[in-house]
């Protein structure tokens, strides 16, 4: 989570305890207003609590599978190549049979000649 967040649930919670120490305090007086309740209060907290704890568990279990991902991913990347060259290595580089895998098959190197410059030589 970050710090900016972090910080605005922190001012957030100790503004709802002392909202809830001045009801605790001033509920009895006459005219005082009836749905400003300590339990409207802390009911408000815990749910904010509650649903911070759920998006932090989440973060931390996505954490897990991102890394088990990345693994995976890993190693497979690396058992398809062993395959890809298993296929290579049964048909033939060439062969035009492994593009039923979806491997192009290697091209046969060409060597273009080179030309000699016509420039003079040296003296």
């Amino acid at each position: 989570m970050g710090k900016a967040i972090v910080r605005k649930h922190v001012d957030f919670a100790k503004k709802m305890e002392n909202l809830s120490d001045g009801i605790k305090k001033n509920s009895a007086l006459t005219g005082f207003p009836p749905t400003l309740t300590e339990t409207a209060v802390t009911e408000m907290l815990g749910q904010i609590e509650t649903v911070r704890n759920n998006y932090e568990a989440s973060v931390n279990s996505s954490k897990v599978y991102y890394e088990e991902y990345k693994t995976l991913l890993t190693d497979f990347s690396q058992k398809y190549s062993n395959f890809v060259m298993m296929v290579y290595g049964y048909f033939g580089k060439r062969n035009q049979q492994v593009a039923d895998f979806g491997l192009a098959p290697y091209k046969k190197r060409t060597r273009q000649k080179v030309q000699a410059a016509n420039t003079p030589k040296p003296a």
